[in-house]
């Protein structure tokens, strides 16, 4: 038995699922630069914060701010920036 009794128990494997979850995603991106080129795949890193940021405010209602709106915005049309001039150099 864990000290504190059930509930503790019960916050130690949601912890550990969570870990879990996370080294598993970890994985998977790593793996992910086997089958494409880095140039490919690397953008995706960036989408990161911004689905945590959502996920944030769907899953726990966290209020997001202005700057956090617009920092995703930024994110984002780099993003679509950097896709139309990858494409344009690619078609060159």
């Amino acid at each position: 038995m864990m000290p504190g009794g059930a509930g503790a128990a019960g916050g130690l494997y949601f912890l550990f699922g969570v870990a879990a979850v996370y080294v598993a995603a970890y994985m998977l991106q790593m793996s992910s630069l086997r089958f494409a080129p880095a140039s490919t795949v690397a953008p995706f890193y960036n989408l990161e914060p911004i689905v945590t940021t959502i996920c944030a405010g769907l899953l726990f209602g966290e209020r997001l701010t202005f700057n956090q709106y617009a920092g995703g915005g930024i994110v984002l049309a780099a993003l679509v920036v950097s896709s139309l001039l990858g494409s344009r150099e690619t078609r060159a």
